[in-house]
């Protein structure tokens, strides 16, 4: 978010993120096959200090979340391929 910010010329101060899920530990864990092993729901909390007008933080917040490439892996099937070394 903060290389939109700077390409839109919108300067911050400071910018967090908090995260929160819910996530079954029987699947974590492998103790159900029924139960996936990922998070259900993910919940995020941005935080933005800026001296840019509101209206340009909620514009900047949603260009974010449609150009973000963790997003869109978080909300699209990804192929992964993983090899042992």
């Amino acid at each position: 978010m903060s290389y939109n910010a700077a390409a839109q010329g919108i300067e911050l101060r400071g910018l967090e993120f908090d995260l929160e899920g819910e996530l079954d530990l029987h699947g974590f864990l492998g103790l159900s096959d029924e139960v996936r092993p990922g998070y259900s729901d993910i919940r995020v909390t941005c935080r933005v200090d800026s001296d840019a007008p509101a209206e340009k933080i909620d514009e900047l917040c949603a260009h974010a979340q449609r150009t973000s490439p963790v997003l869109d892996i978080l909300r699209n099937p990804v192929n992964v391929t993983i090899t042992r070394a």
